[in-house]
């Protein structure tokens, strides 16, 4: 499905690992620029350690206060509105 779609190369990436060793390496990566999802209190911690140094967005649910994602509630843009970033482009016309 992705092969065919419109998204440019690099907009998808699937990894897969353990939660284990993927979380530090999340955590600390340098090109990555925001981490989201539900996790432990221990791996909430270990992923706000780690992106400090990088300062990169951390949208984390423990566990117990995970969304219900399919929710009337979940389907609004203020999910991914910290995750979107505005930029503009000025195009110059004529010489």
């Amino acid at each position: 499905m992705l092969a065919t779609s419109d998204l440019p190369a690099g907009v998808v990436n699937l990894l897969t690992g353990y939660r284990k060793e993927l979380i530090p390496t999340f955590a600390t990566h340098q090109h990555l620029r925001g981490v989201g999802g539900v996790v432990s209190a221990d791996e909430r911690k270990a992923l706000q350690t780690g992106a400090a140094d990088s300062v990169k967005r951390l949208r984390l649910y423990l566990e117990q206060e995970a969304p219900v994602w399919l929710s009337d509630d979940a389907q609004g843009l203020e999910a991914i509105r910290a995750w979107v970033e505005f930029k503009t482009t000025w195009h110059p016309i004529g010489a």
